[in-house]
């Protein structure tokens, strides 16, 4: 029981990362342009 709680917070915490990785490089082209 304890192990598929942990294995389904670890896959959605490196859904979260992978998100926040993905806004972050959004971000990045939007403010600078230049540069990508």
């Amino acid at each position: 029981m304890k192990k598929e709680i942990i294995k389904e917070l670890v896959a959605n915490i490196s859904q979260v990362k992978a998100s926040i990785r993905a806004i972050g490089r959004k971000l990045e082209k939007d403010l600078l342009p230049e540069t990508h």
